[in-house]
């Protein structure tokens, strides 16, 4: 990659961080207009003392909208700048910040932007791989209703194939692993997920999420065998 672009990406990102820093003022400012506005107005004892505000009302309105108008204008420069210049790792962070900060619904815009590039290293494969995993459980959590399933059972089939594509390209590695046999169980693809616990246990046998997985998938599979062969001998 040209170091011109990545001085460019450098700046952008940057630069994104900076004006929604900058816009959160803005935001303040005009929630402290429209409560200096609107305190009063509650507090005054009759409509006609009320009605004598009107122009105080008017220039805190006119305030309101000019510090929200701001910040909006901020927000909007900040998201045109990483429409333009963002990659896929740069969403790839971006959707774990708002994962790890509980914002569901612009992990999920991020996650979405990942998506839509095309992978060119094993790398790549694996951030659309996580993407799509990721997306199933927000789905999950942000819908409701019966187009929700064929929704998740896409992104889960979608990170299996990212998933594998990137080990077939040399990212053979135990989170990978692991993660594609999350993403098997969600499909109840159970032994295929049981595979790829087993081969991240290989590559890290002290991989915790393998081993708390594969140990639960196993005895959920004995209870259901328990079950069946019970209605087998009744």
């Amino acid at each position: 990659m040209e170091t011109g672009l990545l001085l460019r990406r450098s700046r952008a990102r940057s630069l994104y961080v900076s004006l929604r820093i900058v816009a959160l003022p803005f935001f303040v400012l005009a929630a402290i207009s429209l409560a200096t506005i609107a305190v009063p107005i509650m507090c005054e004892s009759s409509l006609d003392k009320a009605g004598e505000q009107g122009p105080r009302l008017l220039i805190g309105l006119a305030l309101v909208g000019a510090f929200a108008g701001a910040g909006g204008l901020l927000v909007l420069l900040a998201d045109i700048i990483a429409n333009r210049w963002f990659l896929q790792g740069d969403w790839f962070m971006l959707m774990e910040k708002h994962l790890s900060s509980g914002k569901s619904f612009k992990a999920r815009q991020a996650g979405n932007k990942i998506i839509r590039f095309t992978p060119r290293s094993a790398w790549d494969y694996a951030a659309n791989a996580e993407a799509h995993l990721q997306l199933a459980h927000l789905v999950q959590e942000l819908e409701k209703g019966e187009e929700m399933a064929d929704t998740v059972a896409y992104h889960l089939t979608e990170a299996v194939r990212h998933y594998e594509s990137a080990i077939e390209g040399g990212a053979d590695y135990s989170d990978i692993h692991s993660n594609k046999g999350i993403a098997f169980m969600g499909l109840e693809r159970y032994e295929e997920a049981a595979q790829s616990f087993r081969r991240a246990l290989c590559l890290n046998p002290i991989h915790s999420a393998a081993k708390k997985n594969l140990a639960a998938l196993l005895k959920d599979r004995r209870s259901e065998e328990t079950a069946k062969g019970g209605v087998g001998d009744s």
